[in-house]
């Protein structure tokens, strides 16, 4: 992982469940687990003690940003000027059909896009696999081996594909 974490110690309160922490907290539970490596996060009982991530944490990737109420991950994108799919690299066990309103998600730094971005191209408006494999040279089979988790339609505006 690439975040370096200050953390506190949290105790567990009674009927309290991980997903209620991360909840009230505000944090990634993803953050959770990395800190707690070993503990079983599903079966807390009141008492036990777990490191939470501090707000200061800081992270190569980027910054981060807690998601505020009926806030888009679209809108999020034009506010700090990055594309979903940068967020989703820099994110990747974020799920933009089911957040919540406090999630803390990482907004990439123009470094981190950098190296994303070397290997990768983002599909722009009015493209399509045709146009890409002229524009770039390369025959739709290399591509399609390059990107097997993207089906052909998913080949459209904002979607980003591996070239090389």
């Amino acid at each position: 992982m690439d975040c370096k974490y200050e953390y506190s110690y949290y105790q567990i309160k009674h009927g309290e469940k991980i997903l209620d922490v991360v909840y009230d907290k505000r944090v990634r539970l993803i953050d959770v687990k990395l800190l707690n490596k070993g503990v079983d996060l599903k079966n807390l009982v009141a008492g036990d003690i777990i490191k939470l991530p501090s707000k200061s944490c800081c992270c190569k990737k980027g910054s981060l940003y807690r998601i505020k109420r009926f806030e888009s991950v679209f809108a999020i994108a034009i506010k700090h000027d990055v594309s979903i799919d940068d967020l989703l690299m820099a994110n990747p066990y974020f799920d933009i059909n089911a957040y919540i309103d406090g999630q803390v998600i990482i907004i990439p730094n123009s470094d981190y896009k950098k190296s994303v971005d070397e290997s990768h191209y983002v599909i722009g408006d009015g493209e399509n696999i045709v146009t890409i494999c002229k524009k770039f040279d390369i025959l739709p089979t290399k591509m399609f081996e390059l990107n097997p988790d993207i089906t052909p339609l998913e080949y459209v505006c904002g979607t980003r594909i591996k070239l090389y």
